[in-house]
């Protein structure tokens, strides 16, 4: 996935360099105090459009095309294709990077949401949320945790973990990450989890109820053994026992 990614993104990285003024690329270090904007970096903030209000700029060519509102990279090609897209925060290299029009992003690490263009969706990690093009309130926490669908949560080293059936809560979670409270089989039917969960805890419980009922009968079993045991040692001992002779002293 992660190659697939590059590939991808290399040849946008390169047409930069044939963009008008490319050649003469500006290192920009300042602030617009009539639109609240700041920046730093070469081409940071800087295309000749309209740069918009309240944005902040930092690293190479970070919020290129900007001309959305209250959006902030930090990063090289963080927000760099951003044109109307507003209230955005990348936070990494290429982070967010192929966004255009897509409002109320978070993507924090390198390449977060590198291919997004939706709206409300958070990624937290390397290469997190990847495989999102147009979904939107998606989170994804984790390298290389890619995300698919809408209004979802997709979260790394959580499925296969193991966890205390007594005391967890009913959230499941598939094989992609993917975490929910309603199950869905192949037919579509919907079952809450906490059926199945309270369910499973009862059995267990049961479970441990009989265990230790068995192991109550056996200490039962060999005290009485244990016991039997002593009688007929005594028994025997009272067998053995000499008889009582009387001695008769004579004149």
């Amino acid at each position: 996935m992660k190659n697939r990614i590059l590939v991808a993104i290399l040849p946008v990285l390169a047409c930069f360099a044939f963009l008008p003024g490319a050649q003469a690329q500006v290192c920009q270090d300042g602030c617009d105090a009539g639109l609240f904007n700041a920046f730093q970096g070469t081409d940071a903030l800087k295309s000749g459009a309209s740069i918009g209000v309240g944005n902040a700029a930092f690293g190479w060519r970070a919020l290129f095309f900007n001309d959305g509102n209250f959006n902030t990279g930090i990063g090289g090609g963080a927000l760099a294709l951003t044109t109307s897209g507003a209230n955005n925060t990348a936070v990494g290299a290429a982070a967010l990077l192929l966004n255009i029009t897509g409002n109320d992003n978070v993507a924090v690490g390198t390449d977060a949401l590198v291919n997004s263009s939706g709206n409300d969706n958070v990624a937290v990690g390397e290469f997190a949320g990847s495989a999102l093009l147009v979904a939107n309130n998606v989170i994804a926490i984790g390298t290389n945790v890619s995300g698919e669908l809408s209004d979802s949560t997709y979260i790394a080293n959580i499925a296969g973990a193991s966890i205390d059936l007594l005391t967890a809560s009913a959230v499941g979670v598939d094989a992609d990450g993917k975490l929910g409270t309603v199950g869905v089989d192949a037919a579509g039917n919907k079952v809450p989890l906490s059926s199945l969960f309270s369910g499973q805890r009862q059995a267990m419980l049961n479970r441990k109820v009989q265990e230790l009922q068995n192991q109550v009968e056996v200490l039962t079993a060999q005290l009485k053994e244990q016991a039997a045991q002593i009688q007929r040692v005594s028994a025997q001992l009272e067998v053995r026992k000499p008889a009582t002779k009387v001695v008769v002293n004579k004149p």
